[in-house]
């Protein structure tokens, strides 16, 4: 869960990344020296976003089984989608190649190393570990993408506002049918 949704949430969580999780969040309980893959605690709650297209296609399985694994109750996962995801990112890497270095985060290098998930093929596979899907919210505007990239650096009541906008503007551009989406994000129920 890292920082993103951290910096709202109030009451202890655990965390887990592969890259240690900066900055620290006061309420953050790392869950270190472990694999991701390898997490034998469960949590009524799993939030995994923006992990999926940091994995290889090869491993996607793995890890939807390791999210069956260690939820009792819910999982949240969010990711950018292999359409206009993948267009967005390409967008990014020319911004961060202007600057003299250039100065490309690892994050967007690691996005385009890896396929960028398909929500069928996501679909299919949770489907299949009998994950009942709740509710699947697909963004289709990249303003989404730009208040929650916003929000990272803002905190208290701001990145609320943030938040509630973010949802304000996806449920107006949620009656736009001929919108690739940007991103996807599905609750599961285990």
């Amino acid at each position: 869960m890292g920082t993103g949704l951290g910096s709202v949430f109030t009451g202890p969580y655990y965390g887990i990344d592969i890259t240690p999780i900066h900055p620290e969040v006061p309420n953050l309980i790392p869950i270190e020296g472990v694999h991701p893959f390898e997490i034998t605690q469960q949590f009524d709650l799993v939030c995994a976003m923006d992990v999926l297209e940091h994995i290889p296609p090869n491993d996607r399985g793995e890890f939807f089984r390791m999210l069956k694994r260690v939820s009792r109750k819910w999982v949240i996962l969010s990711y950018p989608t292999n359409t206009a995801g993948r267009l967005f990112d390409i967008e990014t890497l020319d911004f961060f190649s202007t600057g003299a270095p250039p100065s490309i985060p690892s994050w967007l290098l690691e996005h385009l190393a890896q396929e960028h998930p398909d929500p069928k093929k996501v679909i299919q596979e949770i489907e299949a570990l009998d994950l009942r899907i709740v509710r699947r919210i697909n963004h289709t505007d990249r303003l989404w993408h730009y208040l929650g990239s916003i929000g990272v650096s803002v905190e208290g009541p701001w990145k609320i506002k943030i938040l509630n906008d973010i949802h304000i503007v996806s449920d107006a551009l949620s009656q736009v049918k001929d919108l690739a989406t940007y991103r996807e994000v599905l609750i599961l129920e285990v």
